[in-house]
């Protein structure tokens, strides 16, 4: 992991500011993205389009007709060894004038907290639009073909999801956990750049300057991170 994450420093990400795009999705398309790879793919293409289109459209109020780029990880745990397909995106914080023979790199400023609300309820909307459009329903799996051919599995995807016990004595009970719950309830925006709409969340508020490839690496280590750390384990 620590070779591929210097590869990317070294010889694919540009020496340009980096803005991290962190997108988490609800229960229900969780669900769905959890056996379905296309799925995966073409939610992170309403994913990349939302974010890349804020950065074309702050391009040109300052005049600038360009192009973004980003480097996408997707996630498939939660912190907590649970299921949770999410997408960590490295996006570059600005846009490359493509008008010039040779691109120049253009920087804007930062999406302010109501621009990332507007930007996450983008997202749900046509995420939700798309799913429909295809035939998932998002509130009633009763009819999920997944469940109906693996239903143990099924079983054990939705209580991973969910955080809840899928089996013995404890079976739909949430996990215990140690320390004071959040919730967020229909609060939209949580945090500095952070919003939630519909339990579609998105977060933007990490930032690396173009000069500090060092923690750049470090950032990447973590969006690239597998669910476990092998090293990290022992047997009792």
């Amino acid at each position: 992991m620590n070779e591929v994450a210097a590869h990317l420093v070294d010889e694919v990400l540009p020496h340009a500011p980096i803005r991290q795009f962190v997108l988490s999705l609800p229960f229900s398309v969780r669900y769905l993205l959890s056996y379905n790879p296309l799925l995966v793919t073409k939610v992170l293409a309403i994913f990349m389009r939302v974010v890349s289109n804020w950065y074309e459209k702050a391009g040109r109020k300052n005049g600038v007709v360009g192009k973004t780029g980003a480097i996408t990880f997707v996630q498939r745990g939660g912190s907590a060894g649970n299921l949770n397909v999410h997408y960590h995106s490295l996006f570059v914080d600005g846009v490359y004038d493509i008008e010039n023979d040779k691109p120049v790199f253009i920087p804007v400023f930062p999406p302010s907290d109501d621009e990332i609300a507007v930007l996450a309820h983008r997202i749900n909307v046509r995420v939700r639009r798309f799913l429909e459009r295809r035939g998932f329903e998002l509130t009633d799996f009763s009819e999920d073909p997944f469940a109906h051919e693996q239903p143990v599995l099924s079983e054990i995807v939705g209580a991973s999801i969910q955080s809840r016990t899928a089996m013995g004595e404890r079976a739909g009970k949430k996990v215990r956990r140690i320390g004071t719950g959040v919730t967020i309830g229909d609060v939209f925006i949580v945090g500095k750049r952070c919003a939630v709409s519909d339990g579609f969340s998105l977060h933007a508020n990490v930032q690396i300057k173009s000069d500090e490839r060092g923690a750049l690496e470090k950032l990447v280590r973590y969006t690239a991170r597998p669910p476990l750390a092998l090293e990290r384990m022992s047997e009792p």
